[in-house]
């Protein structure tokens, strides 16, 4: 999908963040697939080093489960710059 190439090749990150949770809320996963991989990738978002930005708001846990990803918020982009 291009808009998801040009998202990540320009930093987008929260926008990119955005429509991967409303393409999950409405079904549409497959659309984003590739959003799901770069938002899982423990080698370019360690648990370990999110999770000690705020480690009580639960950030850590939603980079793993794509679930949690709207009740972090931006605050999830912000840990992870």
């Amino acid at each position: 999908m291009q808009v998801v190439q040009y998202l990540l090749a320009h930093n987008y990150l929260l926008t990119a963040l955005e429509l991967l949770v409303e393409a999950q809320e409405a079904g549409n996963e497959e659309d984003v697939d590739s959003l799901q991989h770069f938002f899982s990738d423990q080698a370019k978002f360690p648990a370990e080093v999110v999770a000690k930005y705020d480690p009580n708001d639960g950030t850590a846990a939603c980079l793993h489960n794509p679930a949690e990803m709207r009740n972090a918020g931006s605050r999830f982009l912000v840990a992870c710059n």
